[in-house]
């Protein structure tokens, strides 16, 4: 039970560059994909900068999807299994029953 609950509370990596990127940075094994994941931090903070309300509808929902698309692909880079707060309460709880 000891072992379930401390590979429970690993922490998330948080990015920590000046509160502009909010989701964590994804721990990236090969120097390929860390490049990649990079380029596409880079282009996230690149559509986030950018003035919207000078594009039409068309224009804005593609930049949707794109950013939509980044941050699965992101996911697929970085990999891991990652549990919420009530998830693990669940967890707990359930083993305080059967045990």
């Amino acid at each position: 039970m000891a072992f379930v609950i401390s590979i429970s509370f690993m922490p998330n990596q948080l990015s920590a560059n000046n509160g502009t990127r909010t989701e964590p940075v994804p721990p990236i094994e090969s120097p390929v994909d860390a490049a990649r994941a990079q380029v596409l931090l880079n282009r996230l903070d690149q559509i986030r900068s950018m003035d919207k309300s000078q594009i039409d509808a068309n224009q804005k929902k593609a930049l949707r999807q794109e950013t939509k698309s980044i941050k699965k692909e992101l996911k697929q880079i970085s990999g891991g299994v990652y549990l919420s707060t009530g998830a693990i309460i669940i967890i707990i709880i359930i083993l305080i029953l059967i045990l």
